[in-house]
């Protein structure tokens, strides 16, 4: 039998896994109730089933640490996930409709903003080197300066507008004769307790940004700096 459909038909919604399920939360376990037939072939063989879909709102940030590493990490942040995400097990992830890894998510976490990670955008490149000609020292009488520069270079090659965390961190002294001060950094929000220096920049499509990251220490002439 075949018919043609109206127009308002054709506009329904499809129907998804998700409407045939109910879901029923204890104090031990979740249990999905599926009032749908699947057809699972008999061989031997794994088969996922979809049982549930959500559309999870999500915010996606860019973050480099360029001290340990030359890559720009892409993270997505997912705000007031407790109530959807209500059993753990393991996720896969596409970005751009493709797929680029696994991750597994914990339900039950005491964190607002569940993060996942979706791994190095390629397309954003970072580098920090060290300025020769500010690292130098100065004798003093009893003490030292020493002088330590960086540049951080950071460049977006997409064709859109992105936000990028970048995270360095001064020394912390121990010894209340050895002092660090910061001398630039370049706008950065500086914790003097744990000494993390933060940039949050945005950098248009195709455009790139100079960070300076410049301190000096001062200590005795008679201690040796440890420095990592």
């Amino acid at each position: 039998v075949s018919g043609i459909a109206s127009e308002s038909e054709m506009l329904k919604p499809a129907f998804d896994a998700s409407y045939f399920t109910t879901v029923n939360n204890n104090f031990i376990e979740t249990e999905y109730e599926i009032k749908l037939n699947y057809n699972i072939p008999s061989d031997n063989k794994q088969h996922y089933a979809i049982i549930m879909v959500k559309d999870l709102k999500t915010m996606l940030r860019y973050k480099a640490v360029p001290k340990i590493n030359n890559h720009v990490y892409l993270t997505a942040l997912l705000p007031n996930w407790e109530d959807e995400i209500t059993m753990s097990g393991q996720a896969s992830i596409y970005y751009d409709g493709t797929f680029i890894g696994q991750t597994n998510l914990t339900a039950g976490g005491t964190e607002d903003t569940l993060q996942v990670s979706l791994g190095i955008d390629k397309n954003l490149t970072i580098k920090r080197s060290k300025v020769k000609d500010k690292c130098i020292q100065k004798f003093l009488d009893n003490d030292i300066i020493h002088n330590y520069a960086f540049e951080i270079l950071v460049k977006n090659n997409r064709n859109s507008k992105v936000e990028v965390e970048i995270l360095d961190q001064l020394p912390l002294s121990q010894n209340k004769q050895i002092i660090v001060e910061h001398k630039e950094l370049s706008g950065a929000y500086y914790n003097e307790i744990t000494g993390i220096v933060n940039w949050r920049i945005n950098l248009q499509a195709k455009d790139n940004k100079k960070l300076i990251f410049y301190y000096q220490i001062k200590s005795p002439k008679n201690v040796s700096l440890a420095l990592q």
